[in-house]
């Protein structure tokens, strides 16, 4: 079940000068300022299409990702997204974790894939909880029907 962070669909934006409403659509930076950034990955262009960032952010119900779309660049060289989507994560918390840009499916890399995997000490997460897809073509998170054939690279493995 996916559940979407925008109430009503839109936030104002209460530390932004210009105090416009924020939601799908809506171009950023700058950010909401009652959200705490917690991670971020690029996925990038493989296909003829834009970059897709995806952003993992805290407010007060929990943890959200955000997906956007690269718009263009401002005169000092700074990237403008446009946000397509949202996904509400089930609870995450020290057993669980989000693996972005590092899965496969059935042993073949998938940039496009998110999983919340079990915290492990191992190479390869192999127990996947949850895993989507991002559909470069809609702008959009899918959630697939199955974990079967996903594992996801453990990338801080074996450093101190």
């Amino acid at each position: 079940m996916r559940t979407f962070l925008f109430a009503a669909g839109v936030w104002t934006l209460s530390g932004c000068s210009t105090g416009h409403r924020f939601g799908i659509g809506s171009e950023y930076p700058p950010y909401p300022s009652h959200i705490v950034s917690e991670s971020g990955t690029l996925v990038q262009d493989t296909v003829g299409g834009p970059d897709y960032p995806i952003e993992q952010f805290r407010d007060a119900a929990g943890d959200v990702l955000w997906l956007g779309r690269f718009v263009r660049r401002r005169p000092n060289g700074a990237a403008i997204f446009r946000l397509t989507d949202t996904l509400r994560l089930p609870p995450v918390d020290r057993t669980r974790f989000l693996v972005t840009g590092d899965c496969t499916l059935g042993g073949t890399p998938k940039l496009e894939l998110l999983a919340l995997v079990r915290v492990e000490d191992v190479d390869t997460f192999r127990t996947i909880y949850s895993v989507w897809r991002v559909d470069r073509r809609t702008g959009r998170f899918v959630s697939l029907p199955s974990t079967a054939g996903v594992t996801c690279a453990n990338a801080g493995w074996g450093t101190p």
